[in-house]
């Protein structure tokens, strides 16, 4: 028997002892026995046991218990086979993930993809915004609101003139403005971009982008806020530019960019620096009441405006160029906010700005009205007596030669003259007839010659009107020598000359002393020097100009010798000699010649020159002469005509209606702001600095409401507070009398003050954002000490709502303080005891006593800006002030002279109590008169109002510098690690097709376009006349060298182009290759496919996940779609621990399971040559152990494989997921090329890693099917298990011949739906799909539409009969 049993083939079923049983059994072993006796007869084998079946049952027990111990070695090993795989791949959460991507992206219709059109129109902008939703950092979650990045203006759009743009707000010190923009050749000049303030004046401009076809671009600011601190009050706004031309090139587009921060304006042109402008002031924003910014002008075509509220540079700028956006933005699914207003807002802004020109058409309608007013009330006849006083009672002067009467006279200064002419009279146009001559005068020669009179010039139509006054003339001499000398006078110059000299001087004096004509009366003096051979000129008394008398080297004749000697001589008045040319009727009034003593060398002093001046006239009114700044009739007095008109409205009126000006009263109270009287020419020096450069708008401090400080750059805050602190804790505090001086006025006042004892209080309220030029301020001072103590401060002030108001009125309040600790001021201006504000004069002189004295304040405009100017003299004798308010001032006589607290610097610090704009602080170490104060007023008056000021003070702005960002909650799961890459191949366009006549069409295509599309006068691409293919083409090899939209070849499983998802769909044209290419031209018709690549990552669950679409364009039903998303889980912590040791169970039981193979291999070997056992026996014992050495060897393999990777898994991760998104998208050191060509090896590296896990789950899954089978093999150990493997094997050969049958009928009716109906539908386009198609109607899934043709009908119905019902069967 037990022969038998090894032939039988069962290694482990080995005979049953011989040995002799005990016969010592106890109660307990029996029952035991009797148990199992029972099991094994009525479970294992329920046969009733004899003689005949002893050896049957036990060769079934020993297979039992032998195979039971290998399925359940079998199953052991599959199921921690698969408990490791479930420890190292969380399957719920990739389905978590797979869902979560799947509803958002929509995996069912991406996979319907069927035309390249729906493609590249719908799927690629749609999965490009989708996937912004998958980065955190991404601007949908971060929203800096108006205040970050914006999009202006989005597509190229032409301009014929300005158009109205969104609103825009300036919140950051630094800020960036790129646009792409191309000109015709006829443009000439305009705005790029613009913001206006509300105001009358078109040229101001908040900020604005400009360019200029031959000067470049530049940069246009501070139309709000600039205050012209230089004098030139024409600058009413500061231009920053290149002090060097840069034409802008037509026809062609640029990327322009403008870089601004708190220093400096840059200019890029493409990402190439052209120029730096370095800005004295950092550039500030103005409120425009929403109106928008305006963009473009005629002859520009723009598009593409962005605005970036940080700093570019040359590596960013050419982000923007190659990628269409920063890197840094692409990298985290950001772009700049669309601010791209609606048509219909943008309707609004224009009504709102035609109805703001309808109001100011009705403004000016009204100031018509008024002026038409103003002169119907203007009486001419006195106007004419009032113009010209005297001018109808002198006659004309005598024609005819009049002889020298040769009578001398003495002058107040002892000095000898003749008077050669008297007057007054007007020169009258003469003939030759009777010209008017002087003839026999006082010669001259041997010495030299001073000529003075009183002149009055006529009025001037023009811009310049002159004559020659007087000429000498020698008929005796030479033609060339004849005329000895002449004089020449025009209202800006005058002309001399002799046989050498030809001079001509213009504009020497300022042309406010420049001679106007009809006007006044003023003294004017010749001096021909003969000490110094010098032509000297004198105008009211002061020197104004010296020339000279002889020639280079000294040639021609000197002032002894040029006079006319010979007895013809004459002199010419009023015209040129011969006859009546270059004359006028000017005035003329004592005509003096002062003959210098002879060989004495003593020509009239400038100072007996300026007695002869200022000397009475009998015939002349002093009110008929020029004035003195100083004189109190030069003054614009605060009159108003009978319609409620001062001076400053005659002044704004009248160089646009001088007739305004001819009414007597407005004439006589408006001199200034008329120009009726004349100021005489002065040397006087009124210097002035500033001590800022710009309108400030200062704050309040919130948290110390009663005021603000300003202090001197060259001041320290923290000494500033020490040394308070220092004062307040000494005993001084309580008895310092000047001090004691700001304590009584703090206590008076009736407006906020600081608490300069409060220190904390005083700490908080300093500003350290509105400080002033101390050095300026200490040299100022220093002058003012110089010059005696006068000095003149003087500023604009505005307030800011009616929180600046006290009783709504406003009330200028500011202080000078030459100490802070102990608190001392030098000047006040604040609501005290005047009714409408007073300026208060502090002074150290007095020891032991309070000395203050204080001058009122005229009423302060509520709304708009007043002038505020306080003029001290502080000579010994007359010491007073005067304050000026607007045009009003008061004048006070003073008793004390001021000294101040502080002789080092007048003061230390500002103190404002009230929201204010203001001005820059006027600085003059003189006592200025009111007369020029009130031309600064009127200088500035005109263009004040239009001042709005800046948006936000400085203060504001650093403390809100930080652009507000609102951070929305991120919900997805999953993120995006890298922006999503686009790869496509390429198939090269040719014109040589598969089929003969294909290539005849595509050249007769071609020939029919170059003769009807590209005729003259039309012109085609050179290249598109000379290549076929461009018209019409077949697809050629695949594209693999070479560039394409500016892109050299990757390898992502095939040669291609890749690029960045973002950059083709969010931009309409990027720069490649030196020019624009469209966007939509990538997806091409030679792309071949198309795979689009997203990269996530989940943190929860720490699985890195690859989405790719891919996109099939050549396959002849049209575009074939599928989506694929690949996952490489993290291992790590105590699941990696429970992994390794689950798979090392597993390699335990693998060892049994190789034992008991070796076993059986052994028997089988030693088994194989025994006859009785069948072939077929052999043959599958052998295909059965094989199968268990290949289970055995692809575990072990796997887990080798397995655990290592496991092992690395969080290294693996960090390695390259963390390279992808530590990649520095923002350094600007590092250029595009190099970051993208990081991310994209980084990406192959991530791919190459999915795929290697790809190729493992894949033998997995074999091992896996393998060890199913084996499993159920295994199951073959009991008769009641082996059900399914029993069934198989006894079925086999029918299920074979079944399935031949089944396969070959459906391969049969797959292959004519095919060709019926592939042509038109998606079910059977191909013979899998029908395949796919038939496999579903074997489960009842047919075709909603079968019915729809005839022919389908009858392959559905065949196909039921056939397949579905007898075959089946």
């Amino acid at each position: 028997m037990q022969a038998k049993l090894k032939n039988m083939g069962h290694s482990f079923a080995h005979p049953p002892s011989t040995k002799p049983k005990k016969k010592e059994k106890d109660a307990t072993t029996r029952g035991i026995s009797r148990a199992q006796f029972a099991f094994r007869s009525k479970s294992l084998y329920p046969e009733r046991l004899h003689r005949q079946n002893i050896a049957e049952r036990l060769i079934f027990e020993s297979k039992v218990v032998f195979g039971t111990a290998r399925l359940i070695n079998q199953v052991l090993v599959f199921a921690l086979f698969l408990s490791a795989l479930r420890l190292s791949s969380n399957e719920a959460r990739k389905r978590g993930i797979f869902n979560n991507l799947g509803e958002t992206f929509g995996f069912d219709d991406l996979r319907a993809i069927h035309s390249r059109s729906h493609f590249v129109e719908e799927t690629l902008p749609d999965l490009s915004e989708k996937s912004k939703s998958f980065f955190p950092l991404s601007s949908q979650y971060f929203d800096s609101g108006v205040h970050g990045s914006k999009l202006i203006l989005g597509d190229l759009t032409v301009f014929t003139q300005p158009r109205p743009g969104p609103e825009m707000v300036l919140r950051s010190t630094e800020f960036s403005v790129t646009a792409w923009v191309r000109s015709i050749p006829q443009f000439a000049e305009g705005y790029i971009l613009r913001k206006r303030p509300i105001t009358d004046d078109e040229d101001l401009t908040c900020w604005g982008w400009y360019l200029h076809a031959q000067d470049g671009p530049s940069f246009i600011f501070a139309g709000h806020d600039h205050f012209p601190t230089g004098g030139d009050n024409s600058e009413q706004q500061i231009e920053a530019k290149l002090n060097f031309r840069s034409p802008f090139a037509p026809r062609r587009y640029f990327l322009l960019s403008i870089v601004v921060t708190e220093t400096e304006v840059s200019f890029f042109q493409d990402n190439l620096l052209i120029g730096t402008y370095h800005l004295s002031r950092p550039v500030t924003d103005c409120f425009n009441n929403g109106q928008g910014v305006w963009l473009g002008d005629s002859g520009l075509e723009i598009g593409i405006v962005r605005y970036f509220p940080f700093k570019l540079t040359n590596s960013t700028l050419g982000e923007l160029m190659v990628s269409g956006n920063l890197l840094s933005d692409i990298a985290t699914g950001s772009n700049p906010s669309e601010q791209v207003d609606s048509e219909l807002a943008n309707v609004g802004r224009v009504i709102t700005s035609e109805v703001l020109n309808i109001e100011k058409g009705l403004n000016r309608a009204h100031e018509n009205e008024k002026l038409a007013a103003v002169l119907q009330q203007v009486d001419y006849a006195d106007i004419e007596e009032f113009l010209n006083p005297g001018a109808a009672k002198y006659p004309n002067a005598k024609v005819g030669n009049n002889p020298f009467d040769n009578i001398e006279r003495v002058d107040s200064n002892g000095r000898e003259y003749y008077r050669l002419f008297e007057g007054p009279e007007i020169l009258s146009e003469t003939s030759d007839a009777d010209a008017r001559n002087m003839t026999m005068w006082p010669t001259f020669v041997g010495t030299g010659v001073t000529f003075t009179f009183w002149y009055r010039h006529v009025e001037c139509d023009v811009a310049s009107c002159g004559m020659f006054l007087f000429e000498a003339i020698d008929p005796g001499r030479p033609e060339a020598e004849r005329k000895c000398w002449n004089f020449w006078i025009e209202n800006n110059a005058i002309w001399y000359e002799n046989s050498v000299i030809d001079e001509y001087p213009r504009d020497f004096v300022p042309r406010n002393f420049q001679i106007q004509g009809g006007k006044t009366w003023r003294h004017i003096a010749i001096t021909l020097d003969e000490t110094t051979d010098e032509f000297k000129y004198y105008m009211d008394g002061q020197h104004a100009y010296t020339g000279p008398w002889r020639g280079a080297d000294n040639t021609g004749r000197t002032v002894r010798t040029s006079d006319c000697s010979g007895p013809n001589r004459f002199m010419t008045l009023g015209r040129s000699y011969p006859g009546y040319t270059y004359g006028l009727p000017v005035g003329l009034y004592d005509f003096r010649m002062y003959v210098h003593p002879r060989d004495a060398g003593n020509p009239l002093t400038p100072d007996e020159i300026r007695t002869i001046a200022q000397s009475p006239s009998e015939s002349l009114d002093e009110t008929d002469k020029c004035l003195r700044a100083s004189d109190p009739a030069f003054f614009d007095q605060e009159w108003r005509d009978a319609f409620g008109h001062g001076c400053a409205w005659y002044k704004e009126n009248r160089e646009t209606n001088p007739s305004i000006c001819r009414s007597p009263l407005a004439a006589t109270n408006c001199p200034i702001a008329c120009n009726t009287r004349q100021e005489c020419l002065s040397t006087a020096s009124y210097d002035s600095v500033f001590i800022y450069d710009r309108i400030r708008k200062i704050e309040v401090n919130s948290l110390v409401s009663n005021g603000t400080i300003c202090l001197g750059d060259d001041e320290d805050p923290v000494e500033i507070i020490e040394l308070c602190r220092q004062y307040v804790s000494g005993t001084e505090v309580n008895t310092d009398s000047k001090a004691s001086q700001w304590f009584r006025a703090w206590r008076a006042g009736r407006h906020r003050s600081l608490d300069f004892r409060q220190c904390d209080d005083l700490e908080r309220a300093i500003d350290p954002f509105c400080t002033y030029n101390g050095t300026v301020v200490k040299d100022w001072t220093h002058r003012v000490r110089e010059g005696g103590g006068s000095y003149t401060i003087a500023f604009w002030i505005k307030p800011q709502g009616f929180g600046s108001l006290i009783n709504q009125r406003f009330f200028p309040t500011l202080k000078f303080f030459g100490s802070v600790s102990p608190p001392q001021h030098n000047l006040n201006i604040g609501l005290f005891d005047n009714p409408n504000g007073e300026a208060q004069f502090f002074t150290s002189c007095g020891e032991g006593q309070f000395v203050m004295e204080n001058v009122e304040l005229k009423r302060a405009d509520v709304e708009g800006w007043t002038f505020v100017a306080v003029t001290r003299s502080n000579v010994s004798n007359a010491v007073a002030a005067r304050v000026m308010t607007n045009l009003g001032s008061w004048r006070e006589g003073l008793n004390y002279q001021q000294c101040f607290y502080n002789e080092e610097k007048m003061f230390r610090a500002l103190e404002f109590n009230y929201a204010v704009l203001i001005s820059p602080i006027l600085l003059s170490a003189t006592m200025i008169p009111i007369s020029k104060l009130q031309e600064t007023y009127y200088a500035a008056s005109g263009w004040m109002p239009q001042k709005t000021g800046p948006e936000a003070s400085i203060t504001e702005k650093v403390e809100d510098t930080g652009i507000p960002v609102e951070k929305k909650d991120y919900s997805e799961q999953s993120t995006l690690v890298a922006p999503p890459i686009i790869f496509q191949t390429i198939q090269r366009p040719t014109d040589q097709c598969d089929y003969s006549y294909s290539e005849s069409f595509i050249n007769l295509t071609h020939s029919r376009m170059r003769s009807l599309k590209c005729r003259s006068p039309f012109d085609c691409d050179s290249e598109l006349l000379r290549d076929p293919s461009l018209v019409l083409s077949c697809p050629g090899k695949r594209q693999e060298e070479g560039m394409f939209f500016g892109q050299a070849p990757e390898d992502f499983g095939a040669i291609g182009y890749s690029d960045l998802l973002y950059s083709v769909t969010d931009n309409g044209f990027l720069w490649r290759n030196g020019e624009l290419v469209q966007t939509a031209e990538f997806i091409s018709s030679n792309t071949g496919t198309v795979d689009i690549i997203f990269v996530f990552y989940t943190p929860k669950y720490g699985i890195t996940s690859v989405l790719s679409l891919m996109v099939d364009f050549t396959d002849p039903a049209g575009a074939k779609s599928d989506v694929m998303l690949q996952h490489y889980e993290v291992v790590e912590g105590s699941q990696l621990s429970v992994y390794l040791f689950v798979q090392i169970i597993v390699l335990v039981s693998i060892a049994i399971m190789v034992f008991d193979i070796v076993v059986n291999v052994k028997y089988l070997i030693a088994s194989w040559s025994v006859d009785e056992v069948e072939l077929t026996t052999k043959v599958g014992e052998a295909v059965k152990q094989l199968m268990d050495i290949s289970i055995a060897v692809m575990v072990i393999v796997y887990i080798i494989i397995r655990i290592p990777t496991q092992l690395s898994s969080a290294d693996d991760t960090r390695n390259i997921v963390g390279r992808l998104a530590e990649i520095p998208w923002a350094d600007t050191t590092m250029s595009s090329d190099e970051k993208t060509e990081s991310f994209f090896g980084l990406t192959r590296e991530l791919l190459d890693l999915i795929d290697n896990e790809k190729r493992l789950n894949s033998f997995c899954n074999v091992v896996l099917v393998l060890s199913l089978l084996r499993l159920i093999k295994c199951t073959s150990m009991h008769p009641r298990l082996a059900l399914l493997e029993g069934t198989v094997t006894k079925a086999w050969d029918d299920l074979w011949h079944a399935a031949l049958l089944i396969v070959m009928l459906m391969g049969v009716f797959a292959g004519i739906a095919t060709w019926r109906f592939g042509s038109e539908r998606e079910d059977f386009s191909d013979f899998e799909r029908s395949m796919q198609t038939q496999f579903e109607m074997t489960f009842g899934e047919f075709p909603d539409d079968w019915s729809s043709t005839r022919d389908l009908q009858v392959y559905t119905v065949f196909y039921f009969m056939l397949v579905f019902l007898l075959v089946q069967n």
